[in-house]
């Protein structure tokens, strides 16, 4: 039962006709990164409401049916509408937009509407639109329901500056919102299940109560909810106020009598988990405090405002433990080992002897974007250790044995403690807290639950389930296994508004979460593979199946895979939808006669695999300046306002090393190749040998959304060497074995160039750093260049470098090879600013990258794995193919790739371009004759194949006339005159940097595979 709904674009061709899911399915509208002010209402809208600049809703239900509704408003500049329900009859929104029936869940699909980082104005309906409403500048939809049925509702404003209201009820008479809102009766969750209140990145003040509300209570500019229950069975809470500007309190016991905290609020019974499973508290974006421990604690330790946990052990058995707190703007030191003797804490920190993985084990602190102040130790407490505003941990550690632990409180501004072994007898931490025993990992297998950055609502469970468990809104999972061989299982919901429940073991007989969601048999690794589902901060619509599909399903513009298996064989799946601020339309199937693309924006970021060990250091989003070594420490070495590691290795065996600093606001330049001879970059800086990685592993390098300087070496450090206020590392390797490594640089701010290969002669980049020889995986490995949010141009090769290459400001790799084997490959570039190429074989006789760029033959995979191509947060064009490539194709500036093969086996292909300003086109099949792209083209009838693809096909942004046979001889290229190829391409070719003449037709000769193009002027009377 398909239901296909009408939306209009902004040019004046009629409606297009967008087929969403229709059943069962989940529902997420993503605004993430907006500036805006809207109100949502679940139930009847209030008499004489107000809200949103004059915008009222009369009937806003965000979920009626079975399925789940996400709002998602994170960080966007933009104001908006959304309707569930009857549009308005002169309502006027999006500048012009007017879909007549936009339905977004109705069946068993997956649909989201991602508009992040847009700078736009909406509102938000869910039932009758008011008789005179006008709102988003010209939009007007007639009909949008995001969910009719049993589902959740989750409303995200991460990083928002707004204002706004929630209701799940009847409305109030007089009802005022944001500045006085006060519902009468506001439940969240009124049974044994889970509530997440997502509001991240919001400038707001609220509160939150899990049990009765106090009689005299006043909160939140007026709100004063009678009864809102979190959890109050054996399940897990999770609140989470990531990148808010607010005060809070949480309780995990009997309220104080005279408490009074949050402007006033006063829980009387918030109970966080009170049975068997975990409990983890989301705080991310807040500016709190807090502490954490490994081992035992003080005798008189007090932190958090009277928390006070019985028994919390992170992991008592061979496991690992991983404390995320990303995106944290933070000062912070990290131990392991014994503490030095007359130790002093971020400012003027100096450890002795920093070693992050020192056994089998593995360690990752990500303290990305926060604005805390903490200290870990992996070992002995100093005896006069004073860090944290008095706290003192007694024996943190964070590592013992083989399994892991990954305990992730990203972006948040908060204060807390976390213990490792036996509780203080006197402790006194996060506002009277005290699980009775929270073991995150008893056994030998691996469970990493990363909710870094996440605006999400969750549960894990780590042995059986309660017989009469709840949670998530109606989810029940009949079997869920994260781990059940030798594999690896890594569920990354990091930087996403969502919510879910995770098991690891037997699931509850009667279990119910993820409101009305049952797959029958969930299995995310069912092999010797891995698989790992990537929804970070990705402002995006997607539909995952895991089995057969439904017959009659429809979802992502059309998409409508028949089988789709994450982990089917011995591969690796990553599904990567992280944050960008792009703009793009993806279809898998016929395209509207009368489409116009760009008026959303998506996805973006990675996840990590490992080897024996991994390491993780998290500063994404920081306000900081610090420096990584990997191996001796220089002997004038200052930096991090005085910090001075005496010897801090990463990762120097079979391990994995992952630097992050993401969200940095830096300069750098990366090369994989051979540097220019006059390069200069990145304010004087020069590696003189820089290898990320030399082995059969991934590199990864974390440098995202940091407003830092700070500059990587991988061997001999200069001997003249300045940077980062005065750092100078010796000898950086981040992996030299058999490990992984990952470089990110998203959300920076950043020029930087890649090299893989050897350096030039006189190149100069990321204040005078100059790598001879940067090799990103020479072997059967796995390869993530992480850009993401970065202002960058870059260009990346796989195979032989051009001759004559130009690119990235005279960068000039030699020979970059992503994946050459059986591995995966992920070219990360979210939220980057950035022009590159990636080339996957021989490069061109005289290629000109960067506006004409021209790959002949690029295969990003070409066995059973899984390729994914991030472009996230990038103001980039490109287009991707997945099967033959258009004889007469023409895209990127010129790009021009010959054999472009995304996936040609049994794997999953994931194309993400979140938060990017691109513009792109995806095949899944052959090509159209007659294919036009970018800059001006716009598709009449454009449609993205899952097979043979049409012979009238076109897409983007301008006029194009509708095939119903073989395409004219006549194609339209970008931004200029370009000739077809079939063959290497000429000596001297030159894409086009303006219009190409309307008298120009490329055309093939009889001989497909001539390295000679031609091409003609047709007569003045043609």
């Amino acid at each position: 039962m398909d239901f296909a709904s009408t939306l209009p674009f902004s040019t004046g061709f009629g409606l297009v006709t967008l087929p969403f899911s229709t059943g069962f399915g989940l529902v997420t509208l993503l605004l993430s990164g907006l500036r805006v002010r809207f109100t949502v209402f679940h139930g009847l809208r209030p008499r004489n409401f107000t809200a949103f600049h004059g915008l009222r809703p009369s009937n806003l239900r965000l979920s009626t049916g079975f399925g789940l509704v996400t709002l998602l408003l994170s960080g966007l500049r933009v104001r908006f509408t959304v309707f569930h329900g009857l549009r308005p009859r002169n309502f006027t929104a999006f500048h012009g937009l007017r879909p007549s029936n936009l339905r977004l869940s109705t069946g068993f699909g997956l649909v989201t509407l991602l508009l992040s980082g847009l700078r736009v104005r909406f509102t938000v309906f869910h039932g009758l639109r008011p008789r005179n409403f006008t709102a988003f500048h010209g939009l007007r939809p007639s009909n949008l329901r995001l969910s009719t049925g049993f589902g959740l509702v989750t409303l995200l404003l991460s990083g928002l500056r707004v204002r706004f209201t929630v209701f799940h009820g009847l409305r109030p008479r007089n009802f005022t919102a944001f500045h006085g809102l006060r519902p009468s009766n506001l439940r969240l969750s009124t049974g044994f299940g889970l509530v997440t209140l997502l509001l991240s990145g919001l400038r707001v003040r609220f509160t939150v109560f899990h049990g009765l509300r106090p009689r005299n209570f006043t909160a939140f500019h007026g709100l004063r909810p009678s009864n809102l229950r979190l959890s109050t069975g054996f399940g897990l809470v999770t609140l989470l106020l990531s990148g808010l500007r607010v005060r809070f309190t949480v309780f995990h016991g009997l309220r104080p009598r005279n408490f009074t905290a949050f402007h006033g609020l006063r829980p009387s019974n918030l109970r966080l988990s009170t049975g068997f499973g975990l409990v983890t508290l989301l705080l991310s974006g807040l500016r709190v405090r807090f502490t954490v421990f490994h081992g035992l604690r003080p005798r008189n330790f007090t932190a958090f405002h009277g928390l006070r946990p019985s028994n919390l052990r992170l992991s008592t058995g061979f496991g690992l433990v991983t404390l995320l707190l990303s995106g944290l703007r933070v000062r912070f030191t990290v131990f392991h080992g014994l503490r030095p003797r007359n130790f002093t804490a971020f400012h003027g920190l100096r450890p002795s002897n920093l070693r992050l993985s020192t056994g089998f084990g593995l360690v990752t602190l990500l303290l990305s974007g926060l604005r805390v102040r903490f200290t870990v130790f992996h070992g002995l407490r100093p005896r006069n250790f004073t860090a944290f505003h008095g706290l003192r941990p007694s024996n943190l550690r964070l590592s013992t044995g083989f399994g892991l632990v990954t305990l992730l409180l990203s972006g948040l501004r908060v204060r807390f403690t976390v213990f490792h072994g036996l509780r203080p007898r006197n402790f006194t931490a996060f506002h009277g807290l005290r699980p009775s025993n929270l073991r995150l990992s008893t056994g030998f297998g691996l469970v990493t639950l990363l909710l870094s950055g996440l605006r999400v609502r969750f549960t894990v469970f780590h042995g059986l389930r309660p017989r009469n468990f709840t949670a998530f809104h109606g989810l029940r999972p009949s079997n869920l296994r994260l781990s059940t061989g030798f594999g690896l299982v890594t569920l990354l919901l990091s930087g996403l508004r969502v919510r879910f429940t995770v098991f690891h073991g037997l699931r509850p007989r009667n279990f119910t979460a993820f409101h009305g969601l049952r797959p029958s048999n969930l299995r995310l690794s069912t092999g010797f593979g891995l698989v790992t589902l990537l929804l970070s901060g990705l402002r995006v619509r997607f539909t995952v199946f895991h089995g057969l599909r439904p017959r009659n399903f429809t979802a992502f513009h059309g998409l409508r895979p028949s089988n789709l298996r994450l982990s089917t064989g011995f591969g690796l799946v990553t599904l990567l939808l992280s944050g960008l601020r792009v703009r793009f339309t993806v279809f898998h199937g016929l395209r509207p006669r009368n489409f116009t693309a760009f008026h959303g924006l998506r996805p973006s970021n990675l996840r990590l695999s490992t080897g024996f060990g991994l390491v993780t250091l998290l500063l994404s989003g920081l306000r900081v300046r610090f420096t990584v070594f990997h191996g001796l420490r220089p002997r004038n070495f200052t930096a991090f306002h005085g910090l001075r590691p005496s010897n801090l290795r990463l990762s120097t065996g079979f391990g994995l090393v992952t630097l992050l600093l993401s969200g940095l606001r830096v300069r750098f330049t990366v090369f994989h190749g051979l540097r220019p001879r006059n390069f200069t970059a990145f304010h004087g800086l020069r590696p003189s040998n820089l290898r990320l990685s030399t082995g059969f592993g991934l590199v990864t390098l974390l440098l995202s959304g940091l407003r830092v300087r700070f500059t990587v070496f991988h061997g001999l450090r200069p001997r003249n060497f300045t940077a980062f206020h005065g750092l100078r590392p010796s000898n950086l390797r981040l992996s030299t074995g058999f490990g992984l490594v990952t470089l990110l640089l998203s959300g920076l701010r950043v020029r930087f160039t890649v090299f893989h290969g050897l350096r030039p002669r006189n190149f100069t980049a990321f204040h005078g750093l100059r790598p001879s020889n940067l090799r990103l995986s020479t072997g059967f490995g796995l390869v993530t260049l992480l850009l993401s949010g970065l202002r960058v141009r870059f260009t990346v090769f796989h195979g032989l470098r051009p001759r004559n290459f130009t690119a990235f400001h005279g960068l000039r790799p030699s020979n970059l090879r992503l994946s050459t084997g059986f591995g995966l490959v992920t070219l990360l570039l979210s939220g980057l600013r950035v022009r590159f190429t990636v080339f996957h074989g021989l490069r061109p006789r005289n290629f000109t990258a960067f506006h004409g760029l021209r790959p002949s033959n690029l295969r990003l995979s070409t066995g059973f794995g899984l390729v994914t191509l991030l472009l996230s947060g990038l103001r980039v064009r490109f287009t991707v193919f997945h099967g033959l490539r258009p004889r007469n194709f023409t895209a990127f500036h010129g790009l021009r790739p010959s054999n472009l093969r995304l996936s040609t086996g049994f794997g999953l292909v994931t194309l993400l371009l979140s938060g990017l300003r691109v513009r792109f086109t995806v095949f899944h099949g052959l090509r159209p004759r007659n294919f036009t792209a970018f800059h001006g083209l716009r598709p009449s009838n454009s449609t993205v194949f899952d097979g043979l693809r049409p012979s009238n096909f076109t897409a983007f942004h301008g006029l194009r006339p509708i095939f119903h046979g073989l395409r004219p001889s006549n194609i339209t290229a970008f931004h200029g005159l370009r000739p077809i190829f079939h063959g290497l391409r000429p000596s001297n070719i030159t894409a086009f940097h303006g219009l190409r003449p309307s008298n120009f037709i490329p055309f093939r000769i009889s001989r497909p595979w001539t390295s000679r193009p031609l091409y003609r002027f047709p007569r003045a009377s043609a």
